[in-house]
């Protein structure tokens, strides 16, 4: 008897343990988050993107950001402009018919203040790079609409690739040597979550 008691409180600790260690979810709110790009054309204008299709959740230990994650989907890439979005899915950019989404996986986050630094793990078309945005944590926000009570919280981050590393590999030159697209992508990222509370 007294085995047994000691195994199911044995069972409890590291059940307690673990859910301790899983942290606090949030779920991606979309109509709050963007996921945007800009980059050179002609090296005289940018030209601003963003995708219109994603998910992600993060999570937190306390009030600290350990762990962000999401997934891109390809084909919903927006810059406005039809002709250059079907450019952009095509195998000289992101190739959306095989490889359909890019995915980022964080690997590191640290924490000073309001300042917030994300290493992670970001693939495009099957090639992974490690990538570091930086930003700014903005904490979190009690919210009640229509009875019912929500936990939120927000972040903002930017960024730069070379597209050139992932394989987006389009190259032209105009009639004066200039490049039609620039290689650096800079990437700016506005995040709202709502808490999991699935959990």
């Amino acid at each position: 008897m007294k085995k047994r008691i000691m195994a199911l409180l044995a069972v409890m600790v590291l059940g307690s343990v673990t859910m301790a260690s899983a942290g606090v979810k949030y779920k991606l709110d979309y109509p709050h988050t963007s996921i945007g790009f800009k980059v050179k054309h002609l090296g005289i204008s940018s030209v601003k993107g963003k995708f219109d299709s994603f998910d992600g959740e993060l999570q937190f230990d306390g009030e600290k950001l350990v762990s962000l994650e999401g997934k891109v989907e390809i084909n919903s890439v927006n810059t406005g402009n039809e002709k250059r979005d079907t450019h952009l899915k095509s195998d000289d950019f992101f190739s959306a018919n095989t490889f359909p989404s890019m995915m980022f996986k964080s690997t590191k986050i640290t924490h000073e203040g309001d300042d917030l630094s994300v290493v992670g793990e970001l693939t495009i078309r099957d090639v992974t790079k490690v990538v570091t945005l930086k930003g700014e944590f903005n904490g979190f926000a009690d919210m009640e609409m229509n009875g019912m009570k929500m936990k939120k919280t927000g972040l903002a981050l930017q960024g730069s690739i070379n597209r050139k590393d992932f394989g987006l590999a389009f190259n032209m030159l105009n009639g004066a040597g200039n490049k039609v697209v620039d290689d650096k992508v800079n990437l700016t990222i506005e995040i709202e979550g709502n808490m999991d509370m699935g959990m």
